[in-house]
């Protein structure tokens, strides 16, 4: 039975889709989308977001939208150029229920699941576990627990590795092509063929 219904400022999203408990660089260039998150800045609120059906419009309507987004907190935004970078975590799983557009922002009424709340002790038990039975077939792992920006970090050395560093420093794309380089050769030792 999903919660009595809360209302966000809405974000929504081209060709992405942010989880809950991940957390994820984005870059705000549409107006109401900057002032969605600037209101959501001001008023000390979370957002809504959620992914459009077709990435290619530029004013989607409640009917261009998905059902189910995330809602989630800022962590870090940065004006660059004619957009905004903001860092956000998703924290919840919840239902678009209607799209109130007030001509300067779009705002979400929103429905949250009856989703388990991530619990870092339960998720490190489940951890553990996987670990468990994975040595128990034989598995070595040594895997340890992602760090909370993980998902972030791991898209920023996507887009630094695909040649869009944008405003990384040159020493952090030095770093990452060394670690490029050590990781095909962890594959190739990895793999004798």
């Amino acid at each position: 039975m999903p919660s009595a219904p809360t209302l966000y400022p809405l974000i929504p999203l081209r060709d992405f889709v942010v989880f809950p408990a991940a957390t994820m660089p984005l870059f705000i260039a549409r107006a109401y989308s900057i002032e969605a998150l600037a209101r959501a800045t001001r008023d000390g609120r979370a957002l809504f977001l959620v992914a459009q059906r077709l990435g290619s419009l530029e004013a989607p309507a409640e009917h261009d939208l998905y059902a189910v987004g995330t809602v989630a907190r800022v962590v870090e935004q940065a004006p660059i150029s004619n957009s905004t970078r903001v860092v956000v975590s998703g924290t919840r799983r919840a239902r678009l229920v209607r799209v109130i557009d007030d001509s300067c922002c779009l705002e979400a009424e929103v429905e949250y699941f009856n989703d388990p709340p991530s619990d870092p002790d339960m998720l490190e038990k489940i951890r553990q576990k996987q670990v468990e039975a994975s040595s128990r077939m034989g598995v070595q792992t040594s895997a340890p627990t992602p760090h909370p920006d993980a998902d972030m970090r791991v898209a920023a050395m996507q887009r630094i590795l695909e040649g869009n560093s944008g405003s990384v420093p040159e020493t952090d794309i030095m770093r990452l092509a060394r670690l490029k380089k050590l990781f095909e050769e962890f594959a190739r030792a990895g793999n004798p063929d």
